[in-house]
């Protein structure tokens, strides 16, 4: 389905998670011990005419997806060069952390925008999201580079230090399967 993009920010908004290391944080970060998948929102002062207007929708999935790009590319970047030096690809996975951090936090807010939306303006912002070109380009270069990093990933799983460097420097949010 084309719309998965957007699709898995809104589902971020009402499921639950399927737990891997490297789908959770890094320790410390964040502040709160809480569970940051469980549901937030918007401030109760926060209109919800303005909530769904296109412009405002369009605004937050441009701000979440240009990070979302952002980190992408990154990864990108640091993954043309693996081969198979897990010690390369552990440096650059610690490197990527702050890029991971930002994506998180991006994926947060745009959950935490999305969980008060009522289920009307959830469809509106899933229709504008498959409009936009940032999407489709991020749909189009995710399978790449998910060739690209699973088998260094499987390669270098007991290289020391390579899991807890994947952990900050991969970030993954999982759609919900259907059973």
């Amino acid at each position: 389905m084309r719309r998965a993009t957007i699709v898995w920010l809104l589902l971020a908004c009402s499921c639950k998670k399927e737990s891997s290391p490297l789908d959770q944080p890094p320790a410390g970060a964040g502040g709160s011990s809480s569970d940051p998948w469980s549901g937030s929102a918007a401030p109760a002062s926060t209109p919800a005419k303005t909530l769904c207007a296109d412009d405002d929708i369009t605004k937050h999935i441009d701000e979440s997806l240009s990070v979302s790009l952002a980190y992408l590319s990154a990864l990108e970047t640091k993954s043309a060069k693996w081969s198979k030096d897990c010690e390369r690809a552990r440096k650059d996975l610690i490197a990527l952390e702050p890029d991971a951090q930002k994506f998180m936090d991006a994926m947060l807010a745009f959950k935490a925008w999305g969980g008060s939306l009522s289920d009307e303006c959830r469809v509106r912002v899933a229709e504008l999201g498959d409009k936009l070109p940032i999407a489709a380009e991020i749909e189009k270069r995710t399978p790449a580079l998910e060739a690209k990093v699973k088998p260094i990933l499987e390669k270098c799983e007991n290289h020391p230090g390579f899991k807890e460097a994947a952990a900050k420097g991969l970030r993954v949010l999982r759609k919900k399967r259907s059973p």
